[in-house]
């Protein structure tokens, strides 16, 4: 039963993160259409809807997590990159670079600050 809930943690934090993911690139999309925002712009936004996506991803994750907050982002990031991963291999067939290493740090970080938020958050609701 407990890995039920595992699932259902996770599978609902990647939902919320994909959300994230697809209604801040269509907000991003509008307005690099309408040509408010650069092209050196777009790139750093990009790193800032990850950031965003994984947070909230990580927050619900640290809500639903009894201890060790940091450990619980470890894991949801590691999933996340999994499917980012898999997506991008498969859509576009881009190998390892320090570049998206990098990039994959920034969203293992951001997971694990997400996770420690929500887990605070819980412990104060109890």
């Amino acid at each position: 039963m407990k890995i039920l809930n595992t699932i259902k943690y996770y599978s609902t934090s990647l939902l919320v993160s994909f959300v994230f993911i697809l209604i801040l690139t269509f907000i991003m999309a509008t307005f690099n259409y309408f040509n408010i925002i650069g092209s050196n712009t777009l790139s750093f936004i990009k790193i800032i809807i990850m950031i965003i996506s994984s947070l909230a991803g990580g927050i619900l994750i640290g809500i639903n997590t009894k201890d060790k907050g940091w450990l619980a982002g470890i894991r949801y990031a590691f999933v996340f990159i999994i499917f980012i991963v898999l997506l991008n291999y498969l859509g576009y067939d881009y190998g390892i670079k320090l570049k998206s290493l990098i990039y994959y740090i920034i969203i293992i970080v951001s997971s694990m600050i997400g996770s420690m938020i929500g887990i605070n958050n819980q412990k104060k609701e109890n």
